[in-house]
């Protein structure tokens, strides 16, 4: 993988960056899912504004990978504590993982934690041709669907025994679970207060909907600009989408999950006027 200057420069600090680790913040804001719905769009967005700073290093682990190695360890990749930026933690994989929230909890109890989600369908498809390009997928689609219980079946288990448990596979072939997106938002609801977290429609993300910039600059207390010249839509691949029998079954299957996200929401999302054909 190439580095760009700021990538290099930022591990060339590395000595010094965690020599001061006590003199610096932790996250602010983190955003933490969900995967292929746009948070590294969003996190680059605000990052690219005064006011907001995000490390070279967009997906730090720290909640589900790398608790063991401590807050210095965590802090040391954000600003000193005299920055008057936001730090941000972009790390979609968070959604997933049960002990994320009371860790969050712990180590800075006023974060805000923020959710970008995307239409579940267009999420596993989009997740499926991300593992086809990286030649993780051999399967076409409705077979990996198929096979997805039977593959994630001994990482789940690894993951309700163990926190601290990355879950690899489970994170690779979870195009159908990692939707049941009321599921894993109950978990931070239980443990962070509703007026720390705010969800998202990727939907009106992209499209730079005005209404949900003005949800984004109330919970954040800072203006947002959302223009296509400040920011460009990252982790985007290029795929021909095909309507199938799979689609509705998919529309089928997540419809009483949308009607939970609905009801410990407060909202609906673009996705749920479409029609399940």
């Amino acid at each position: 993988m190439r580095r760009s200057p700021r990538n290099i420069a930022f591990w060339a600090t590395t000595p010094i960056r965690r020599a001061t680790a006590p003199l610096r913040s932790t996250a602010d804001i983190i955003i933490c899912g969900a995967q292929k719905s746009g948070t590294t769009y969003l996190a680059e967005l605000l990052a690219s504004q005064p006011g907001f700073y995000e490390p070279p290093i967009k997906e730090i682990f720290f909640f589900n990978g790398f608790w063991g190695r401590g807050t210095s360890w965590y802090a040391s990749h954000f600003q000193l504590r005299t920055s008057k930026a936001l730090q941000i933690d972009a790390s979609p994989n968070y959604m997933i993982h049960g002990a994320v929230p009371s860790r969050i909890r712990e180590v800075n109890p006023d974060a805000r934690v923020v959710f970008v989600l995307r239409d579940p369908v267009a999420r596993a498809y989009s997740h499926f041709q991300h593992n086809l390009r990286s030649g993780w997928e051999k399967l076409d689609f409705p077979a990996a669907l198929a096979a997805e219980e039977g593959r994630i079946a001994a990482d789940l288990e690894a993951m309700e025994r163990d926190p601290d448990e990355i879950g690899i596979t489970f994170g690779l072939y979870s195009y159908r679970s990692r939707g049941l997106y009321a599921r894993y938002l109950e978990r931070f609801y239980d443990v962070i207060p509703r007026e720390q977290v705010l969800v998202l429609d990727s939907e009106k993300v992209f499209a730079n909907d005005p209404a949900e910039c003005a949800l984004l600059e109330g919970f954040l207390g800072r203006p947002v600009t959302f223009d296509v010249n400040t920011a460009v839509r990252t982790n985007a691949g290029k795929y021909a989408r095909e309507a199938s029998d799979t689609d509705k079954e998919l529309r089928e299957f997540f419809e009483p999950w949308d009607a939970r996200l609905v009801e410990i929401t407060g909202r609906r999302f673009s996705w749920m006027d479409q029609p399940a054909t």
